[in-house]
């Protein structure tokens, strides 16, 4: 077997025409099951000596088709109900229903997503059972498939010369029937990728030749799919060779594993305007509700719980985290509603999240920065020796992706390769840092939990400059990267000089600290007693209005979120232009807004989203 490889997956047959054989979705909520966390005690893998063959979660792998594509995966890895919740309600609903409660509690999940250079993505969910590992479930494509019984990849103690066989049905009802046969072999090589080099082999890899055919009882279609599949222990599938309908088709594992970015193809939105007259308005707000979209599934109703700040991306779309926390969700604000456009998995809880120019860049708590292009094909992750609690910033550079600064709990401060992950320089604190950074012009300036605030040299992490400021709670720059302010818990307002650390000016401001916002002309630090505005130049007081929550905004204008209202604000004067009232965030909810374009975006952590037009 040392052909170019010619398919991994059980590859989407063309089956547009069983679309009329639609799955009727099942009404069912979760929660009426019971949504309790399983035993925090990692269980026992099922699956048997298969379970070694799985990669770990928030694995990427790349592979190249045969058509000389890239293809990224994340693999997922969990248990419990928590793993059907990625499926579409009526893929997660009939395997509910299959398993019953008590089985879906102790469930143990491999979900594995593909995304094209294109951006399309498909979704095939496994199951580790005693048998061994068999597939659930698949959405995403023209067609989609949920197995009753599970179909058969690898049995649970799968050695070479063994054989097996199923059959069953793979969409509800038996609208499709699927069956297949399956062998193993021994997989020594060579198996070559599309170029003609040599996929490399761990040891104790396995092949897999297998035959499945899925039919529609309906009209006697049929779709059969021939193919010899090489595993190897904690990657998964490495290279692949068949057909569909006697069409070739591959795939073989890409090694080194570097994607370039891809442009999404999503024009940027324009900004912020930075001149608002007197007669501005906002549109009153329009509450956006959230849909999947799935090709085979229709339109889906998704509910989301945002566990970390949202962040405007310069396309336009909204970049969270989803009510689980351990994917980032990419979605795309249109006229009536927001369309969930890509999602990917980095492997743990996400602690923070950030737009690098066209990237979305992710922190979690395994220690890990994740970077992703336009499409939500993973790019690269770097492994710290500590948590980045703070947000991750860009750094710019002319022509090239921009670099990414992060500063983890333990104090290090390092400058990211904005197309790689590899670090430029990192440089020791030597004390915990989880304020935010701030980059102006070539000085990236961090404070550190003893009250200390250092200016690095962006060029090679030199410390320029140290001064003892006290505990930061924010940190903001002007357009231009003229100045420096800081929001100290103590309530002082401060005011630097990103060249040398030195003071220009301090002011107190009333009350805890929210938000920090710096114009070309003013500093607005807003705490949840009141809004303070006062010249950049020199630190007098403007004037002073009702406090809030979170501002957004620029140039001439701001908007101010409180907790019952939106109130768009002169910068020169405070005058309120317009004064927007808001529904009541829920008791447990937690609200912030930003700015998509011209554009207020009030987002509560469950889930619901707003917005307001600037006229």
């Amino acid at each position: 077997m040392t052909s170019a490889p010619v398919s991994a997956q059980p590859a989407e047959p063309r089956a547009a025409r069983w679309l009329a054989a639609l799955l009727t979705p099942l009404v069912v909520l979760l929660a009426a099951v019971g949504l309790d966390a399983v035993d925090q005690v990692a269980p026992e893998p099922l699956g048997g000596t298969a379970a070694r063959y799985i990669p770990p979660d928030g694995q990427r792998t790349v592979l190249r088709d045969s058509a000389g594509a890239i293809v990224v995966v994340e693999h997922a890895r969990s248990v419990g109900i928590e793993g059907l919740l990625a499926a579409p309600p009526a893929v997660a609903a009939g395997v509910l229903t299959r398993l019953g409660e008590a089985e879906a509690r102790v469930a143990q999940w491999w979900r594995v997503t593909r995304t094209d250079d294109a951006g399309v993505r498909s979704t095939d969910l496994y199951r580790l059972s005693e048998e061994g590992i068999g597939q659930v479930a698949a959405w995403g494509g023209q067609v989609g498939f949920v197995f009753e019984p599970e179909l058969p990849l690898l049995p649970a103690e799968a050695v070479p010369g063994d054989l097996w066989r199923a059959s069953g049905s793979a969409l509800a009802d038996g609208a499709l029937t699927f069956e297949v046969e399956g062998a193993a072999f021994v997989a020594t090589g060579p198996f070559t990728d599309v170029q003609g080099a040599a996929v490399p082999l761990t040891g104790g890899c396995l092949g897999v030749d297998s035959t499945v055919r899925i039919a529609s009882p309906s009209d006697a279609l049929e779709t059969v799919i021939v193919d010899s599949t090489v595993w190897c222990p904690g990657r998964g599938p490495v290279w692949s060779s068949g057909t569909v309908d006697g069409e070739p088709i591959g795939q073989a594992e890409e090694r080194p594993l570097v994607v370039a970015a891809l442009e999404r193809g999503l024009p940027a939105v324009a900004p912020w305007p930075a001149a608002v007259e007197p007669s501005a308005r906002l549109d009153p707000a329009q509450r956006l509700p959230l849909v999947q979209v799935d090709p085979f599934f229709g339109d889906i109703e998704a509910t989301a719980q945002f566990a970390v700040p949202p962040v405007a991306l310069p396309d336009g779309r909204l970049l969270v985290a989803n009510d689980r926390g351990d994917e980032v969700q990419w979605w795309r604000l249109g006229e009536g509603r927001a369309e969930l456009d890509a999602a990917a998995h980095p492997g743990g809880v996400i602690i923070a999240l950030a737009g690098v120019g066209d990237l979305a860049v992710a922190t979690t708590a395994q220690r890990a920065v994740v970077a992703y292009d336009g499409l939500g094909r993973r790019l690269w992750q770097w492994r710290g020796p500590e948590l980045v609690l703070a947000d991750p910033v860009a750094v710019a550079r002319a022509g090239t992706v921009p670099d990414v600064l992060v500063a983890d709990r333990g104090g290090r401060v390092t400058l990211l390769e904005g197309g790689t992950g590899v670090p430029r320089w990192s440089v020791d604190l030597g004390g915990d840092t989880r304020a935010p950074l701030v980059v102006a012009g070539t000085t990236a300036v961090v404070a550190d939990e003893r009250g200390r605030v250092s200016g690095f040299d962006l060029a090679d992490g030199t410390v320029r400059w140290q001064v003892d400021a006290g505990f930061v709670d924010g940190a903001a720059t002007d357009p231009d990267g003229t100045a420096i302010a800081l929001q100290l818990d103590s309530g002082d307002l401060v005011v630097l000089d990103p060249g040398d650390g030195s003071e220009r000016y301090t002011v107190r401001y009333p009350g805890i600290a929210r938000s920090l916002l710096v114009t070309r002309d003013a500093v607005l630090a807003l705490a949840d007693e009141r809004l303070l505005a006062v010249a950049l130049a020199d630190g007098a007081e403007l004037w002073r209005g009702p406090g809030g929550l979170a501002l957004v905004g620029g140039g001439d204008a701001v908007a101010v979120l409180a907790a019952d209202a939106l109130r768009l604000t002169a910068v020169a004067d405070g005058r309120v232009l317009d004064e927007l009232p808001l529904e009541p965030a829920a008791v447990s909810a937690t609200r912030g807004a930003v700015a998509v374009g011209g554009a207020v975006l009030v987002v509560d952590s469950d889930g619901v989203v707003v917005r307001s037009v600037l006229r």
